[in-house]
């Protein structure tokens, strides 16, 4: 394994304020957010978190709503705050409104260290003690590769793209696949230590977890789905969309709470439209009546989270910020004040069975890309929306797939890692790789026949199209040959 950089950045854990549960954070947000939960271990540590939590909050006759809570066979915990009545001899709930949340983290490493929070100016990040492995030269720590370059030009009078150790000498090469590597007779070694280190904090989707056990607690009626396995391709949701559709039959809306920032309410996600414009703006101005100025909702596109799964069952769709940052990394950080007292206050004021339902989810818009893929030729825009799609990876991933084939080779290091630790980067990429071909599968191809959408950026109209080679399974030469094709054809002859 190579290290980008040693690198890290913004403030020290031992520089911000230790958060006390209970006394800086809510026990149950406490509890959320320091309790590891990735889908292959841990789940059902939440499930008893949020579910001890239900009866606490909430009684049987909570304004008049029943309250009840299962786990399906696929681990998604079902909670129903509402009315029952009567329908053909059989008590049917009377909400129209879901809500979804999911209960895993990407968070598989580094299993049964104790989690704590600390906070600085109301962020809110996740620290562990943990061994940390150290390079130094003699007594010199290298903590960064721009102090490594430094040294092996004085030495050496050179310097590499990559570094390496073997055998207790530093090694270094342009090339880590078709150069040798350079012994530089520079002595250095690995030292452990017991560091206090920055974590996954699992913001994604714990907060959204909180939110939901809130609006349970305020009794508001609905669906409340805390699905299983997200982040591993969204196994829950679409279990329940695949298999048991029945559950969410009379469901008009399906609103998650699994979105990173402040200002979105997405309209389209996993390459099609998930909601109508009539519903996000009414539900924007909802929340803005609550919101302060400088953060404000606003129609957005997404990626995938769980909602995704039900656009052909239910009519409107969507994912809400809810105020992390930079999730699924170890700086994920997420914004307690404007969560507790801006965002979950204007949750609870909205009158969402209220909301406009305008969207046919049977319509589904389907795109062809001529004879090359093999879809068809023409595309058949069956509702005629005028959105725009962006791709692939989980909602709250910053990956642009245009970049991936000219990304330059970093200054880089060999850690090594322990057999637990390839495992676990194993399944973080298998994850990865699950999301990215879902997304993919889903994806709404790019036709030359139809051109792009009107709102289409110049890097979203590149992506679209690597995109769609793609999910093609294009090679160059048969990209190549597609070009020439397309420069050659005479414009006369084309049936567009």
């Amino acid at each position: 394994m190579y290290l980008n950089s040693y690198m890290t950045s913004g403030k020290k854990l031992s520089e911000m304020t230790e958060v006390e549960r209970g006394k800086d954070m809510a026990p149950l947000l406490y509890d959320l957010l320091t309790t590891q939960s990735c889908s292959e271990f841990g789940e059902d540590k939440i499930i008893k978190l949020i579910t001890d939590f239900i009866p606490n909050r909430t009684t049987l006759a909570n304004g008049g709503n029943f309250v009840t809570h299962e786990v399906d066979e696929k681990g998604n915990l079902f909670v129903r705050v509402g009315k029952q009545k009567k329908v053909h001899a059989r008590n049917k709930w009377t909400s129209r409104v879901m809500f979804s949340c999911h209960l895993d983290t990407v968070d598989r490493s580094n299993k049964g260290l104790v989690r704590q929070l600390y906070s600085d100016d109301g962020w809110v990040q996740c620290g562990i003690v943990k061994p940390v492995r150290k390079l130094f030269i003699g007594d010199k720590e290298i903590d960064s590769n721009w102090v490594l370059d430094k040294l092996v030009k004085e030495k050496c009078k050179v310097d590499f793209d990559n570094y390496t150790v073997f055998k207790g000498k530093l090694h270094g090469t342009d090339d880590t696949l078709y150069e040798e590597w350079t012994n530089l007779d520079i002595a250095c070694e690995f030292k452990e230590f017991e560091e206090l280190s920055k974590n996954i904090l699992g913001a994604d989707d714990k907060l959204g977890c909180y939110i939901m056990c809130r609006m349970i607690a305020k009794g508001i009626p609905g669906l409340y789905v805390f699905h299983h396995g997200e982040e591993s391709g969204g196994i829950g949701s679409r279990w329940i969309a695949t298999n048991k559709p029945e559950y969410v039959q009379d469901i008009d809306y399906c609103i998650a709470f699994d979105r990173m920032n402040y200002g979105d309410v997405v309209t389209s996600q996993s390459g099609g439209r998930c909601c109508s414009d009539e519903f996000a703006d009414a539900l924007c101005d909802a929340l803005n009546k609550h919101l302060p100025p400088k953060q404000k909702m606003s129609k957005g596109s997404g990626t995938f989270t769980d909602s995704a799964s039900y656009t052909s069952l239910i009519p409107e769709c969507t994912n809400i910020s809810v105020g992390y940052k930079s999730q699924h990394t170890d700086s994920e950080k997420f914004d307690h004040e404007w969560l507790e007292h801006m965002l979950i206050p204007a949750l609870l004021r909205v009158q969402w069975a209220e909301l406009p339902v305008k969207r046919d989810p049977k319509a589904r818009e389907t795109w062809g890309m001529g004879d090359y893929y093999g879809y068809g030729r023409r595309a058949n825009t069956v509702r005629g929306y005028d959105g725009y799609w962006d791709f692939p990876y989980d909602e709250d991933d910053e990956f642009r797939y245009s970049q991936s084939y000219k990304v330059p080779q970093q200054k880089s290091l060999s850690l090594g890692t322990t057999d637990e630790g390839r495992k676990n980067q194993f399944k973080t990429i298998q994850s990865s790789v699950d999301r990215h071909r879902y997304a993919i599968d889903n994806m709404v191809p790019f036709d030359i026949a139809d051109g792009f959408f009107t709102k289409e950026s110049e890097e979203m109209k590149i992506e679209r199209v690597l995109m769609t080679f793609d999910k093609a399974d294009m090679s160059m030469r048969d990209i190549a040959k597609l070009l020439i094709e397309a420069y050659e054809a005479d414009p006369e002859e084309m049936d567009f």
